[in-house]
Parts: C-alpha cells; structure tokens; sequence
C-alpha cells in the first residue's frame, strides 16, 4: 500500500479550470491532476485526469510548493 507520506512531495495543491485540486508531478512534469466538486465543505466528488494530452490542456492555477 502506498501512504499518503510517500506520494505527498509529488502531489501539489492547485486550482484546476477554477475549482480545488491537486496536481502530481513526475519530477517537474504533471502527469495527472485531481479535481475536486465541494458542496457544503465536503468533497462529494473527485475526477482524476491523467491522459497526458489532456493534463497538458488544462488550465491549472496557483500550484504552490
């Protein structure tokens, strides 16, 4: 099982075509982004996105460190 200690220098937080998410990178390339729907403080649901055409497309926003 992988924990989340181990992939959390590769994922970054972001704002994905305006809404919360996460970014993965494979050293500096993102290789899949994670999207985020919140109602009510709570994430109800989660698309993840990881065609590399597709990623390169997106609009991702606010990538921090």
């Amino acid at each position: 099982a992988v924990s989340a200690r181990c992939v959390a220098p590769h994922v970054r937080p972001a704002l994905i075509n305006g809404a919360a998410g996460v970014v993965a990178f494979d050293g500096e390339r993102p290789f899949a982004v994670l999207a985020f729907t919140i109602v009510a403080d709570r994430a109800v649901a989660i698309d993840v996105f990881n065609d590399p055409e597709l990623v390169a497309k997106l609009q991702i926003r606010g990538i921090t460190a």
